[in-house]
């Protein structure tokens, strides 16, 4: 595991207090029909990954995309995992080893920081409910797009984004709820949408759970 990070941030604070615990959450959230392993998927299978593919996965947290990555890539594909926080890295080793994965490698850094390696090209990047906590998502999805044209590569991003077509009042209380989970007004309203536009020439974007979830795909073609 490289460490490649900065000081810890308030939003890696409460995520290493929640890392054992964090994959039940789901279970919570489903109770209001809000369904994370849907739109995981279907980032996912926006990537249309192949055997042998490399790909990448920004924010992995404790490795919920693995075992659905690992099924598209096959065992002769690369899969990384970054992620800034190191106890929710510990569990995403415990998948790794768990299932005897020999060709995932897990990198302790904060995306804004992270390197993409010359010597894997990614065909594909993935990050679910992570990028929306970077101020510097800008940053990271620009060089997101640099580092998928060599393959034509694609990036998939689900994420939560602000709703102007609910109340204002129920969109704090939803924020309020989801903020031990880093989410923000701030968060919320970073334009995640807008910047994939801007940096991949085809893009598609789909709308979910009251349009406060999006999956945006951009295509290096």
């Amino acid at each position: 595991m490289t460490k490649q990070c900065r000081d810890e941030q308030p939003n890696q604070k409460s995520y290493t207090r929640q890392a054992a615990t964090y994959d039940w959450t789901e279970k919570i959230y489903r109770l209001f029909g809000f369904r994370e392993e849907a739109y995981r998927r279907a980032a996912i299978e926006a990537l249309d990954l192949q055997a042998g593919d490399t790909v990448i996965d920004l924010g992995c947290g404790t490795g919920k995309n693995f075992a659905p990555l690992l099924e598209k890539i096959g065992r002769t594909g690369i899969l990384i995992g970054v992620d800034l926080t190191a106890a929710m890295l510990e569990q995403a080793q415990e998948k790794i080893d768990e299932n005897d994965w020999q060709n995932v490698t897990l990198v302790h850094a904060d995306v804004a920081d992270y390197q993409f390696p010359d010597q894997f090209p990614p065909d594909g990047i993935l990050s679910t409910f992570a990028l929306g906590f970077s101020a510097d998502y800008a940053q990271v999805i620009e060089r997101s797009a640099a580092a998928l044209a060599e393959k034509s590569g694609t990036l998939a991003v689900a994420d939560m984004r602000w709703s102007d077509k609910l109340p204002r009042w129920l969109m704090r209380i939803g924020t309020k709820f989801a903020a031990p989970f880093g989410v923000s007004e701030t968060s919320l309203k970073r334009d995640l949408m807008g910047e994939i536009g801007r940096n991949f020439p085809q893009t598609e974007q789909t709308l979910h759970y009251f349009n406060t979830v999006f999956v945006a795909v951009g295509t290096k073609n």
